[in-house]
């Protein structure tokens, strides 16, 4: 194994220019200096935030069909290829109901978030608290009632577009007014999961994934003139269709809902 030492490397970089005065010309050379030093923090990235939605184990003993969905969000999620199928990396935090969810269904919809406050105020929830704790379902559905901080509720896909899977598919509940729906499945049976004899083993597994089917959504709007005024005329045609902006980890943590290590900050939580 090589060890690296920490050090500071100096690279001086001379640039040849000319400089002319009203007797004589010459030549000068002007340096400039970059420094090179070894650091333990990662670049802080700019990343989109997902959610990705998984069917719970919890069918009763005459049926085998889920009828509750978990949630939680998550921004390693990479795109890997496009050829011949969509592949996406997805880093799996252990130890949460999640990733048992994704490795025994082999299937979830990932929930590419906008940047609304009805998601913002879903992220302590859904990144903050563990599926093993409390039924965020329940919750989600609780607080839209209450018209409180979650006031979002969730809802089948195949209500909320108009080409979702076949109905005999079960599907978890997603959020509604996402950017875009990914339905992924797991390709092979394996995870990809980092261990250190020495060392504790690393805090996410590797899911290798295949987008099975994609969903995008818009905000429509229709407008009237009264008095010379625009206003929202609901059950209108559509006339403006807009495309969502999605959340990402900066906007986050501006808003100091996430660290600069990506985790729910503790006042977010309280």
């Amino acid at each position: 194994m090589t060890v690296l030492q920490s050090s500071t490397v100096m690279v001086v970089v001379l640039v040849e220019g000319l400089s002319t005065s009203s007797s004589s010309s010459s030549s000068t050379k002007k340096s400039s200096t970059i420094i090179y030093s070894s650091t333990d923090i990662p670049p802080l990235v700019d990343v989109p935030v997902w959610s990705m939605a998984t069917l719970n184990n919890d069918s009763d003993t005459n049926t085998t069909t889920r009828t509750t969905t978990n949630m939680n969000i998550i921004t390693y999620v990479t795109p890997i290829s496009i050829r011949p199928n969509r592949l996406y990396a997805v880093g799996l935090f252990k130890k949460t109901l999640s990733r048992e969810n994704f490795l025994r269904e082999k299937t979830c919809i990932l929930q590419l978030l906008c940047d609304s406050t009805e998601h913002i105020s879903c992220v302590k929830l859904l990144g903050g608290q563990s599926g093993y704790d409390l039924q965020k379902q329940n919750v989600l559905e609780q607080e839209e009632s209450l018209n409180n901080d979650h006031g979002i509720g969730i809802g089948e896909l195949q209500d909320l577009t108009s080409s979702a899977s076949s109905s005999e598919v079960v599907l978890p509940k997603v959020l509604p007014g996402c950017v875009q729906y990914l339905k992924l499945s797991l390709v092979g049976d394996d995870i990809i999961e980092y261990e250190d004899g020495e060392e504790e083993s690393s805090s996410h597994d590797i899911v290798i994934c295949k987008v099975d089917e994609m969903w995008t959504t818009t905000t429509s709007t229709s407008t009237s003139s009264v008095e010379g005024k625009e206003v929202v005329v609901e059950g209108e045609p559509k006339k403006q269709q807009q495309k969502q902006q999605y959340l990402s980890t900066g906007r986050l943590r501006e808003l100091g809902i996430i660290t600069e290590q990506g985790r729910i900050a503790i006042t977010a939580t309280e």
